[in-house]
């Protein structure tokens, strides 16, 4: 009697039967996947205390200061919701190549900020022009994370989380 279910079923084919069990076993996979996917995502960022690399250059003290991101001298429309900073001129300009400031080696270029015991990383979007060699502008929501806003400018560490073309001078 179990053999006629079968056959009725899936025809007597073998073949459709394998396919069936193999597609309720790759959607099982495909939810598990999923779900630990959505549970890793949903996990909040806690504030870090990372070190700061000493291969790539630094580390360098300098001041902190906030700006408002938009279009950058790296040619990147930022939001002050991200993590970004702009660099002093003279590194920027430094380590330009051409008359091109979009094609700035600095571009896209990631730095490890630390303060006290918290410690954020950002990607290099534009260039200070106020700043001097290891001042450091940020996003708001950077500064944020560091330091209170109503402070303005404070003092932070920093290095290059990628060897980075340019020498910073130190104080």
């Amino acid at each position: 009697m179990a053999m006629l279910k079968e056959e009725v079923r899936f025809g007597g084919n073998k073949k459709k039967q394998r396919l069936f069990f193999c597609g309720i076993a790759a959607a099982l996979v495909l939810l598990v996947l999923i779900i630990g996917l959505a549970v890793g995502l949903s996990k909040k960022k806690k504030s870090s205390n990372l070190p700061l690399p000493l291969d790539n250059g630094g580390p360098y003290s300098g001041d902190l200061t906030y700006y408002e991101p938009g279009l950058g001298a790296c040619g990147i429309t930022s939001a002050a919701s991200e993590n970004v900073c702009a660099v002093s001129r003279i590194l920027y300009d430094a380590a330009s190549t051409g008359s091109d400031p979009n094609q700035n080696p600095l571009c896209g270029l990631k730095l490890r900020l630390r303060r006290g015991d918290k410690s954020v990383d950002v990607t290099v979007v534009d260039r200070c022009v106020a700043c001097e060699p290891t001042d450091i502008d940020v996003s708001v929501s950077v500064f944020e994370k560091l330091a209170l806003v109503e402070q303005g400018r404070v003092d932070v560490e920093w290095a290059w989380l990628e060897k980075a073309p340019v020498k910073v001078p130190h104080d």
